[in-house]
C-alpha cells in the first residue's frame, strides 16, 4: 500500500481548524489569567498618571466600556421603554450598540457575568485571525500562512489584551478588515465574471458596514482600496462598479444614523473629521510608535526585556516591509504578477495610512488605535530577511504570555465577576435623556439615570441655574442630580474649582455634590500629580473648606499611594506659584522635596495628615495580604513612603485608619462581583461570608470589623442593583445573620444600612463621553 507523503508540520499549522483550536486554547488561558478586577482598580489610577512603563500591563482586560455595553444589553432585555439608540456608548460609532445586541442572547443563555460576556471578544479575535489566515494562505501560500498563524497566536501581549476587549471599535475593526480582505481576495481570484461581481459587491457592502460599526477601519479600507484600484487601473470595470454599488448599500445605515444625529456622529470626541493634531504632537506619536516597536507591548519582568523584544519586532516588520515593497515593485506583466503587486501595494499602503492617521488624527496616543492594522504588520514581518528574527519574535511572545498568566491568582476562577455596572450606564446614557424620559423610568433604575442627567445639566447650564434644575427632580432625585454634577466636574480635570461652589449649597446638596466629586477624584488627582508635580498637594489641601477637606485628602492620598506602590509618575519639576488656572495656581512657595526623597514622607504628612496617608496606603496595599496576588503587582519599593505601612498591614498591626483604607479597597473589589453572588440564596450570603472569612483570617478584631463593614456596604449596594430583580428584599428584611459570625454582625449591619455610597460604584475613568 502506497501511503501519501506526510505534510510538514509547519504546513499543517496553516489549516484553519488547527489554527483556531490552538488560538482558542491559548487565548482562554490568557483571558482567565489576566482578567482581574483588582488589577483594573490599580491600573485606572496609574494610567491616569501616564506611567511610562513598569510592572503593570498597559491594558487590563477588565474594561469599563465592556461593562457599559453588557449593562446596556441587560437594560434592553429589561425593556425600560428607552430607544436602543440611547445605549450607544459614543455617538460616532455603532459598534457598542452592535455588541450590546449580541450580548443579549448571551445573557439569556449564560447570564450577565463577565466571563460569559468574554465569549464575544474571544469569538471576534478567533474569527479575525481566521479571515486574515485565509487571506495570507491564498496570496502567499501555506507556509507563509502557517508563519502568520504562529505570529498571530504569539503576538505581543498588548495586542492580545486589546483584542480580548469587545467595545465595538478597534478589535472589531481588525476582524472586519480581515473579512473584507477575504471577500476582496475571492473577488480578485474568482474564475468567472459573474462570481467576480458578486464577490466585489459583497466586499463593498461589508466595507460600508465596517465604517458604520467603527471609524477605526476607515484608514485601512480607504488606502487599501485606493492602492488596488490604482494598480489594477480600474479594471475590470464591472467588478469595480459592483464594489461601488455594494459600498453604497453598506453605507446606508451610516447615512441614516448621520441624519438622525444631525451630523453629530461625524464628531469624534467633539472634534470634526480631519481635525489634525499639531505637528509636535504628531511627531511625538511617531517617535513613540517607533521607540516602542510599533506599540509592541510585552508583559515581562523588567523594562529592558520588553524594549529588546519591541526592537526585534520593529526590525522584523521594517525588514519584511522593505522586502514586500521590492517584490511588489518588480512585479512582471502577467496577471498573476500584477495581482501579487496589488496585494503588496494594498498591504503597505493600508499600514502606512493607518500609521499616518494614528499620528495625525487619533484623539490620543493610546496603543489601542494601532490594533486594527496589526495583522498588516504581521504580514509584513513574514518577509523578514532572517528567519532568526521571526524565531526571536515568537520566543518573546511565548515568554510574555507565559509571564502574563504565570504569576496571578486566577481571580476569574476563584469567584465570578459581574459584567454589569448600572452606575456607569446611568452616568453615560442618562446624559442623553430629558427630564420626562427619566421620570418615566422604573424607580429602581431612575437614580442611576438621574446622575447622568446631572452630567447633562453641568454641560448645558450655568452654575447659578443648577439648583433650580436639580430641584425639578424631586426630593428623591435631587441628590442624584447633584452627584452627577460632581461627576461631570471631574471630567473637566479641574475638580478643585468645585471648592469655591460647595460652601454655597445646603448641607444635603453639598454632601451629594461631594459624593459625585469623590467618584473620580483620585483619578483626577493622579493626573494632576503627573502633569504638575507635588505642588498640587498643598494647593488641593488649601482649596477645600474644612467640611470637604478630609474626604478630598483621602482621595489624594489614594492617588499618591497607588503611584508609590506601582511606581507611577509624579512630575519632578515642582511649580510653586504657577499662574492661576492649574491645581498649583494658589501659589505655595515653600520648598517642595523631590518625590520619593528622604523628606518626601514627612512633607506629605505635614500637608495631608497621618490619618489620610494611612487610609490611602491601606487602599493601595490591600492585595499585600497573604494570598492576595503575586509580588509583581503590589510590592512597593523599600524606599517609598508606603513601605512601613505595607509591613504593618501584612503583620496585622496596622492602625484603624490603615484598616479603613484596606476595607475601602476590599469593598471596591467586592463591588465587581455579581449582585446575586453577594446576596446569596434563602440562607443568606454564604459565598460573601466565606470571602470575608478568608480575607479576615488571622487579622485583629478591629481590622476584621472594618472588612465586615465593607462587606455589608457591598451587600447593601447589591440589594439595590436593578439587575437582581424587581422583587429583591430590602436590607431591613433580608436574612443575612446566619451567614455572618456573631462577633461581626453589628459591623456588617452598619455597612448594610449605609446608603451614602451608590450601589456597585467602581473606580473608573471620567470623561467617557
Amino acid at each position: 500500500m502506497i501511503r501519501p507523503p506526510r505534510e510538514p508540520l509547519l504546513d499543517r499549522l496553516s489549516g484553519p481548524a488547527l489554527f483556531a483550536a490552538l488560538l482558542v486554547l491559548l487565548r482562554v488561558a490568557f483571558l482567565l489569567g489576566a482578567m482581574d478586577p483588582a488589577q483594573e482598580r490599580a491600573m485606572s489610577l496609574v494610567e491616569s498618571a501616564a506611567r511610562p512603563g513598569g510592572t503593570l500591563p498597559e491594558r487590563p482586560l477588565y474594561d469599563r466600556e465592556e461593562l457599559y455595553t453588557n449593562t446596556a444589553a441587560q437594560a434592553m432585555r429589561m425593556d425600560l421603554g428607552l430607544p436602543a439608540e440611547i445605549y450607544r456608548f459614543m455617538p460616532y460609532g455603532s459598534g457598542s450598540l452592535l455588541i450590546a445586541c449580541v450580548a443579549m442572547p448571551v445573557q439569556g443563555l449564560l447570564g450577565s457575568g463577565y466571563l460569559a460576556f468574554k465569549l464575544i471578544p474571544l469569538l471576534i479575535t478567533v474569527a479575525g485571525g481566521l479571515f486574515w489566515l485565509l487571506v495570507v494562505r491564498r496570496w502567499l501560500g501555506r507556509r507563509a500562512a502557517a508563519l502568520f498563524g504562529l505570529l498571530y497566536i504569539l503576538a505581543p501581549t498588548l495586542l492580545v489584551r486589546t483584542a480580548l476587549i469587545a467595545k465595538g471599535d478597534h478589535a472589531e475593526a481588525m476582524a472586519l478588515l480581515g473579512a473584507v480582505g477575504w471577500l476582496g481576495t475571492r473577488a480578485v481570484q474568482a474564475g468567472g465574471e459573474r462570481a467576480r461581481r458578486l464577490w466585489a459587491a459583497a466586499t463593498g457592502a461589508l466595507a460600508g458596514l465596517a465604517l458604520y460599526v467603527t471609524y477605526s477601519a476607515a484608514p485601512v479600507l480607504a488606502a487599501g482600496a485606493a492602492a488596488v484600484l490604482i494598480r489594477a487601473r480600474g479594471r475590470p470595470r464591472r467588478a469595480w462598479l459592483a464594489f461601488g454599488a455594494g459600498l453604497a448599500a453598506g453605507l446606508l445605515p451610516w447615512f441614516i444614523h448621520l441624519g438622525a444625529t444631525g451630523g453629530r456622529s461625524l464628531l469624534i470626541y467633539g472634534r470634526a473629521p480631519g481635525s489634525a493634531v499639531d505637528l509636535a504632537e504628531a511627531g511625538g506619536r511617531l517617535v513613540r510608535l517607533a521607540g516602542s516597536g510599533l506599540m509592541a507591548g510585552y508583559d515581562m519582568p523588567s523594562a529592558i526585556l520588553p524594549a529588546l523584544a519591541g526592537l526585534v519586532w520593529l526590525l522584523a516588520v521594517a525588514g519584511g516591509a522593505w522586502t514586500l515593497l521590492r517584490g511588489g515593485g518588480r512585479a512582471g506583466r502577467s496577471s498573476e504578477h500584477r495581482a501579487g503587486g496589488a496585494f503588496a501595494a494594498a498591504i503597505l499602503a493600508a499600514a502606512g495610512a493607518h500609521i499616518a492617521a494614528f499620528c495625525l488624527l487619533a484623539p490620543d496616543g493610546s496603543s489601542r488605535y494601532i490594533v486594527p492594522a496589526y495583522p498588516l504588520f504581521l504580514i509584513a514581518a513574514l518577509g523578514a530577511p532572517r528567519r532568526a528574527i521571526l524565531i526571536a519574535v515568537a520566543a518573546a511572545g511565548i515568554a510574555a504570555q507565559a509571564w502574563a498568566v504565570g504569576d496571578v491568582r486566577f481571580a476569574a476562577l476563584r469567584g465570578p465577576a459581574s459584567g454589569v455596572d448600572w452606575p456607569l450606564l446611568g452616568e453615560i446614557a442618562g446624559a442623553k435623556l430629558e427630564r420626562p424620559a427619566i421620570a418615566s423610568l422604573p424607580p429602581d433604575v431612575r437614580p442611576h439615570f438621574e446622575i447622568g442627567h446631572g452630567r447633562r445639566l453641568f454641560r448645558t447650564l450655568r452654575p447659578e441655574a443648577w439648583p433650580e434644575s436639580a430641584a425639578a427632580a424631586g426630593t428623591e432625585g435631587e441628590p442624584h442630580v447633584w452627584e452627577g454634577i460632581g461627576v461631570a466636574w471631574c471630567e473637566t480635570h479641574a475638580l478643585w474649582e468645585a471648592a469655591r461652589y460647595l460652601p454655597a449649597l445646603g448641607e444635603a446638596q453639598r454632601a451629594a455634590l461631594r459624593r459625585g466629586l469623590l467618584r473620580y477624584a483620585d483619578l483626577v488627582f493622579a493626573s494632576a500629580l503627573a502633569r504638575e508635580g507635588p505642588a498640587v498637594v498643598p494647593a488641593i489641601a488649601r482649596a477645600f473648606a474644612p467640611e470637604d477637606r478630609p474626604a478630598m485628602l483621602e482621595a489624594l492620598a489614594r492617588a499618591l499611594a497607588a503611584l508609590a506602590v506601582h511606581r507611577g509618575r509624579i512630575a519632578e519639576a515642582a511649580r510653586p506659584g504657577a499662574p492661576e488656572g492649574g491645581a498649583s495656581g494658589a501659589g505655595d512657595r515653600a520648598p517642595i522635596p523631590a518625590p520619593g526623597g528622604p523628606q518626601w514622607s514627612a512633607w506629605l504628612r505635614g500637608h495631608l495628615g497621618e490619618e489620610a496617608l494611612e487610609k490611602g496606603a491601606g487602599w493601595a496595599l490591600w492585595r499585600m495580604l497573604e494570598g492576595r496576588g503575586g509580588p509583581r503587582f503590589w510590592s512597593p519599593p523599600a524606599s517609598s513612603w508606603v513601605a512601613p505601612h505595607a509591613a504593618a498591614l501584612v503583620e496585622g498591626r496596622g492602625t484603624p485608619a490603615l484598616w479603613e483604607g484596606a476595607a475601602a479597597a476590599c469593598e471596591a473589589e467586592l463591588a465587581t462581583r455579581p449582585a446575586g453572588w453577594l446576596v446569596g440564596g434563602s440562607d443568606g450570603p454564604r459565598a460573601l461570608a466565606a470571602e470575608l472569612a478568608r480575607a479576615t483570617r488571622a487579622l485583629p478584631a478591629p481590622a476584621a470589623e472594618a472588612i465586615y463593614r465593607a462587606g455589608g456596604r457591598a451587600a447593601g449596594g447589591a440589594l439595590r442593583d436593578p439587575g437582581l430583580g424587581r422583587r429583591a428584599p430590602g436590607a431591613e428584611t433580608w436574612v443575612w445573620e446566619p451567614a455572618v459570625p456573631p462577633p461581626f454582625r453589628a459591623a456588617f449591619r452598619e455597612g448594610l444600612l449605609d446608603r451614602t455610597r451608590p450601589p456597585g460604584a467602581r473606580s473608573a475613568g471620567p470623561g467617557a463621553q
